[in-house]
């Protein structure tokens, strides 16, 4: 049975129309699918840029899609830039007034100060609610790991283990949620989907080029995402100056994406590396010019070594282009599995590169993209969210 539902989404931020990170995108794709199937969404989060925290957004409610947003203040950009965390008092207070008309809540992202007031209230008003882990129990450098097992101390456990469910992407963070004392029978494995919809009909081949001043001639290695330390950028930049210095010429490396603090000193090691006429910082893409640069490409590289479920390579794969990744992540499975490009170990620069020469061989490539295609279809977004509306379906069915 299927029950026309409240829902509240809480996120720690959420800009539309540019849904950078890859929580932000999950949660507004859940969220859009919700609105389509007669479902009342909210969005309760900050007013925090994930471009540049130090903006804040200025509508205080806006709706994008039919999903009703509320903005609230967050107290510190310090507190927000340093360590990530984004308090907003004006949410409990909201929460407090407003949170009983609400059927269920989801918890995006498993750390933060917008779950204590949900955990406290909801556990008082037996309102259900769920954690959607992201991937990002277990990432972060030392700082910001001492960081997360402070809060998960004082409070993080607890708010994962009273949920009435908590979403993983797959068996490796159900080890990451167990870890922290949940559970099993509250865990359940849902992958993250991509809207295949965008990918029906692609947009022609060297529209991209033509767009951005690239030779028709060049073949693109693709980077897409946040230009932050743990992506491996550098790692790629150094993988594609070996590859021109030593055979290939006719490369471009495309970097699209918004700074989030590092593309400084990416500027600078391709300055160092003599490399700058071969690189283009494109910044960040409409969906629609995006999506060209997928279809112009001739491999979408994405060599973090923690990503827990990308959703890049699922893009690439729609649009049938080959990808690489990082031997260390999950995602590696499903390429491999697939047989739409090559996962290579993080930091071995002779094996990154001996993949992508592998990919950039127009015979081989040729398979990769029909069987590409054919994996993304396997993540819909639309299978994920039948899967957690049956689950919200349940939980509000059992309250």
């Amino acid at each position: 049975m299927v029950l026309d539902l409240n829902v509240l989404q809480v996120i720690p931020v959420f800009n539309p129309p540019e849904f950078y990170g890859g929580s932000q995108r999950v949660a507004y794709q859940i969220s859009k699918e919700l609105v389509k199937r007669g479902h009342e969404v909210y969005v309760y989060t900050s007013d925090a840029k994930r471009g540049n925290l130090r903006e804040r957004v200025k509508e205080s409610v806006e709706r994008f899609d039919g999903i009703n947003i509320c903005h609230f203040k967050h107290i510190s950009h310090l507190l927000t830039e340093r360590m990530g965390f984004v308090v907003t008092p004006g949410i409990r207070r909201a929460f407090e007034s407003e949170g009983e008309h609400f059927d269920i809540v989801h918890l995006h992202e498993p750390r933060a100060f917008q779950h204590l007031a949900v955990w406290r209230f909801a556990s008082k008003k037996r309102i259900p609610y769920i954690v959607h882990g992201h991937g990002v129990l277990n990432e972060g450098d030392t700082f910001h790991r001492l960081s997360a097992r402070a809060y998960d101390t004082i409070c993080g456990k607890k708010v994962l283990r009273s949920a009435s469910m908590n979403i993983a992407l797959n068996e490796n963070e159900v080890e990451d949620f167990r870890r922290l004392g949940v559970a099993k029978d509250k865990i359940m494995v849902i992958p993250n989907g991509i809207d295949l919809s965008q990918y029906s009909e692609l947009p022609l081949k060297g529209t991209f080029k033509r767009n951005f001043g690239i030779d028709d001639d060049e073949k693109i290695i693709l980077y897409i995402g946040r230009i932050e330390r743990s992506k491996g950028i550098d790692f790629l930049v150094q993988c594609f100056a070996h590859l021109v210095r030593n055979e290939n010429p006719g490369l471009k490396l495309v970097i699209a994406g918004h700074d989030d603090g590092f593309l400084g000193e990416i500027k600078l090691l391709v300055d160092s590396l003599g490399i700058s006429d071969l690189v283009l910082f494109s910044g960040v893409l409409t969906e629609k010019d995006k999506i060209s640069a997928y279809v112009d490409s001739a491999v979408c590289a994405y060599l973090g070594q923690f990503e827990p479920f990308g959703l890049v390579p699922l893009e690439a794969a729609a649009c049938g282009t080959p990808v690489i990744v990082s031997k260390e992540t999950y995602m590696a499975k499903i390429v491999d599995k697939g047989r739409f490009g090559f996962s290579a170990k993080f930091g071995d620069v002779n094996e990154t590169v001996s993949a992508l020469r592998r990919v950039l061989d127009d015979d081989l490539s040729k398979g990769m993209s029909s069987r590409a295609i054919d994996c993304a279809k396997q993540f819909d977004i639309q299978k994920t969210v039948d899967k957690i509306e049956r689950l919200y379906c349940d939980l509000v069915s059992n309250r």
